[in-house]
């Protein structure tokens, strides 16, 4: 883990991420303790925090394109307790301009969802989602592969 930026749309997404993030060793490069919250309320929902070698430090959403930007909720479920933050229906995913565009509304309402990131790739949301389709649509040829294994174990085995 060299380099994260998470998107901490509130407050809560914000304390949740620092408290993870100084449980997995980091510590914030001013050297302060604790959540620090008056740091969100500078770029409020446009708050990212970079979690750089060791370090904790901030800024805004404008300045995070110096990597990829995971959401506070895939950061919590990769590298914390896996608990899901409930996000006010307000602050949803809101779309840019750019992103209206170019977009169809299917690809649209996938982001809006978290099942695709800002460069349109699938995330651990998107990629459970995936999954749990392809073994429904597949499971009968599983289960066939499954039995034709355990066959060929039990012939072995004689």
């Amino acid at each position: 883990m060299d380099e994260i930026i998470i998107s901490t749309k509130t407050i809560k997404e914000w304390e949740q991420v620092v408290k993870t993030a100084q449980g997995n060793g980091y510590r914030w490069g001013s050297g302060r303790r604790g959540h620090i919250t008056e740091n969100w309320y500078e770029y409020k929902e446009n708050s990212c925090i970079f979690l750089l070698r060791h370090d904790i430090t901030y800024g805004s959403s404008g300045f995070c394109g110096i990597g990829d930007i995971i959401t506070a909720q895939e950061y919590l479920i990769k590298y914390g307790s896996g608990e899901k933050i409930n996000q006010p229906k307000t602050i949803m995913n809101k779309l840019n301009l750019m992103m209206k565009c170019l977009l169809d509304k299917d690809t649209q309402l996938l982001y809006k969802a978290h099942y695709l990131n800002g460069d349109l790739e699938l995330t651990e949301k998107g990629k459970q989602a995936l999954n749990t389709i392809l073994f429904l649509a597949n499971k009968e040829e599983l289960l066939k592969m499954a039995k034709e294994e355990l066959e060929e174990e039990l012939g072995e085995d004689k």
